[in-house]
């Protein structure tokens, strides 16, 4: 007998912490008569599986359920409310008039449970919202970018200005971000040197707007070689500059980097720093 009481212990809780649960009168727009019952009935079994009782007179707690009808899809809304105040709500969108009684329940449930609506979604109870989600992907702006910049090499010889081609590809994933790879070779034409780097990283953008300064890094691989010496392996870069006409399909970057070559049999890095114009486009 005390093993059977035990056992009841938690039922009885249940029972103890039952609240009434009035349902107030369901708004609807664009929703005939039929599914207004249909969703009533649902409404009245999710409050019992909660574990208080649903009540259609006056009550301290009630429950509001709207059914708004936009185009194919349904938007459901519920309120929780104790003594006026609402304790709860939440909203969820059926994308057809087949995934409401799920939308409903976990709806109602979230308002009741005061939880986001996104979090209670169960094995078996995805709706076809949620799985289109999963299958869209947030579309990037992409641009080539073509630029030249007067180069310095340091580590090298000769230590004196060199002529810089900058080519690259920018993916902005976000207003703030973009994904980018570039190349920038620098070459001294009289001198015979060298220094060619081609890295993949990123930039952080400061601003959304037309005009955004910016800071980047990345890392690849590299060569570089002067008349005595020859340096290959990783390369580490750094960017810096502002772009112009951000807003727009083409955009004026003036561009800065710092890319430095670390070779397995130098001490030193082999290193040049540019700083340039470039088109985005």
């Amino acid at each position: 007998m005390k093993i059977l009481h035990f056992l009841l212990i938690p039922y009885l809780a249940v029972a103890v912490n039952a609240a009434n649960i009035q349902i107030l009168p369901m708004e609807g727009s664009g929703i005939d008569d039929a599914l207004k019952s249909s969703a009533y009935a649902l409404t009245r079994h999710s409050i019992s599986e909660s574990g208080n009782n649903p009540v259609d007179s006056s009550a301290e707690q009630t429950l509001h359920v709207s059914l708004l009808r936009l185009g194919n899809a349904y938007l459901v809304v519920a309120e929780h409310a104790r003594a006026g105040k609402v304790i709860g709500s939440a909203q969820l969108k059926a994308e057809k008039a087949e995934e409401l009684d799920v939308v409903l329940t976990r709806t109602i449930n979230s308002a009741l449970q005061n939880k986001p609506a996104q979090t209670s979604e169960t094995v078996g109870n995805i709706t076809q919202e949620e799985v289109t989600e999963e299958q869209r992907r947030k579309e990037t702006h992409n641009y080539k970018s073509f630029g030249i910049a007067p180069a310095f090499l340091f580590g090298m010889d000769p230590q004196s200005i060199s002529y810089q081609i900058h080519s690259g590809y920018l993916w902005e994933v976000s207003p703030n971000a973009a994904l980018e790879f570039r190349t920038d070779d620098a070459v001294h034409l009289i001198d015979w040197a060298a220094h060619l780097t081609m890295l993949l990283g990123g930039r952080y953008y400061f601003s959304s707007g037309r005009i955004s300064p910016y800071v980047g890094a990345g890392l690849g691989i590299g060569f570089a070689a002067d008349s005595s010496r020859s340096y290959y392996g990783f390369a580490l870069g750094g960017s810096f500059g502002l772009v112009m006409f951000r807003t727009s399909s083409a955009q004026l970057d003036i561009i800065g980097n710092v890319d430095a070559i670390i070779s397995a049999k130098d001490a030193h890095p082999a290193t040049k720093a540019g700083v340039g114009i470039a088109l985005n486009y």
